[in-house]
């Protein structure tokens, strides 16, 4: 978490994404707050996380996971058939040549 806080702040000063961590103050002001707890300390619509956590994903308006290449196939398709389970409809998105496409 460190380090994507720190991308955050020295990516780009054009591309600023302003943001808090659990060890900042104000945490239920925070718009975006990268945080390791499962409680919702910010009141956020939108959970995103690099794995499903289906007793989270509920609370939430939206829920967006994030794999690279790296992740084993079998990993996301296991996630999205817990997903599917919980009757939380799913999209999925790949990059594409620098865009994303949807996955029909």
């Amino acid at each position: 978490m460190h380090k994507l806080d720190n991308d955050l702040w020295t990516y780009s000063v054009l591309a600023f994404l302003p943001h808090a961590t659990e060890e900042d103050t104000f945490l239920d002001q925070q718009k975006i707050l990268l945080t390791t707890q499962t409680s919702n300390l910010n009141d956020a619509n939108v959970l995103l996380a690099n794995y499903v956590v289906p007793e989270l994903v509920g609370n939430y308006e939206r829920f967006v996971s994030i794999y690279d290449t790296s992740t084993d196939e079998g990993l996301i398709q296991e996630q999205v058939k817990n997903l599917a389970a919980l009757n939380i409809p799913v999209t999925i998105f790949e990059e594409e040549r620098g865009s994303w496409k949807r996955v029909d």
